[in-house]
């Protein structure tokens, strides 16, 4: 089991991370630009709104000029039925050539009357052409006030029409920039679950390399534990054949072997001139001692002895008897 890399794990941590922030970046202008679009898009609404309540207005004015202008024109095609001449100059000048046909000729009683109604006709007609200048003025007016309206109504058109381009040029770009951020929105969460599965991964092979490393380590333990077992035991067996192998009470002989040893160094000096045969097993009831044998009767040290390889003897110990 390998250790995970944790320099290559926080590489790409960090690739992640800087992905995150471009895409969060670009998260960021994608809203902005989608905000300034609706901000649009809503402005226009409210636009087309008001030139839809003008628009209204318009028709409902122009409906009104319209009924308004025909029944004037009603009135003036009735009173134009009664004008025999357009302008009062014409009018003014008939009326002179009859009344010098009267002055000038002798006409009959009837012609007479017929002329002399034909001149108050002729002046009555006055009247009703100033009347018909009149209506046709107004006519004119209201024809005038339709003109504008028509204008109005066009202008209208032309800007719902314009508006209605932008609306659909916003929606478009709404439409796209809501597909765009959709796809930034999916891969910011696809790198947040890619960082995810790194983060679980690795600790995931964390994990399990540390029950790795625990698991060796215990087995190592296991092992030491085995051997130092083993060990003792090897040992136990040893001490027991060599307590088989040892004879008996020989603990006991070594201990007076030792004891004896001490005792002849501490009388060396009086022993000197005696053979070793003649003092290995004296008893000296003067002085309550045991003497040791000499050097040459001595089987092996005890251990507990300081050996010197100068003196004549392997041991410089003596022990009193009475503390045996």
């Amino acid at each position: 089991v390998k250790a995970p890399n944790k320099k290559r794990h926080e590489e790409q941590i960090d690739e992640i991370h800087v992905l995150l922030a471009l895409k969060e970046e670009n998260k960021r202008k994608v809203l902005e630009a989608l905000r300034v679009d609706r901000d649009l898009l809503t402005n226009i609404r409210n636009q087309k709104e008001e030139i839809h309540v003008n628009k209204n207005a318009v028709f409902e004015k122009l409906d009104f000029v319209n009924k308004e202008a025909q029944k004037m024109i009603e009135k003036v095609q009735k009173v134009r039925g009664g004008i025999v001449y357009q302008t009062e100059l014409e009018i003014d000048q008939q009326i002179r050539k009859l009344e010098y046909q009267i002055n000038k000729n002798n006409f009959k009683v009837a012609e007479e009357r017929r002329i002399v109604s034909e001149i108050n006709r002729l002046k009555r007609s006055k009247n009703s052409l100033r009347e018909y200048n009149t209506l046709k003025a107004e006519l004119d007016e209201l024809r005038n006030r339709q003109r504008l309206l028509r204008e109005e109504r066009e202008v209208s058109y032309r800007e719902t029409k314009d508006l209605r381009r932008r609306e659909d040029f916003l929606r478009t770009n709404i439409r796209d920039q809501s597909k765009e951020l959709d796809n930034v929105k999916r891969e910011i969460d696809q790198l947040w679950a890619d960082k995810r599965g790194l983060v679980a991964r690795f600790r995931e092979q964390d994990t399990r390399f540390r029950s790795y490393l625990k698991h060796k380590r215990d087995e190592q333990h296991r092992k030491i534990m085995q051997e130092k077992e083993n060990a003792a035991a090897e040992e136990r067996k040893e001490l027991e054949e060599l307590k088989a192998m040892r004879e008996p009470h020989q603990e006991e002989k070594a201990l007076i072997k030792l004891l004896i040893n001490y005792c002849e160094n501490l009388l060396g000096g009086s022993s000197l001139n005696s053979t070793p045969s003649e003092h290995s097993h004296t008893l000296s009831l003067d002085s309550n001692l045991l003497f040791p044998p000499s050097c040459s009767d001595r089987r092996r040290s005890s251990g507990f002895s300081s050996y010197s390889a100068t003196s004549d003897c392997s041991s410089m110990y003596a022990t009193p008897l009475g503390e045996l």
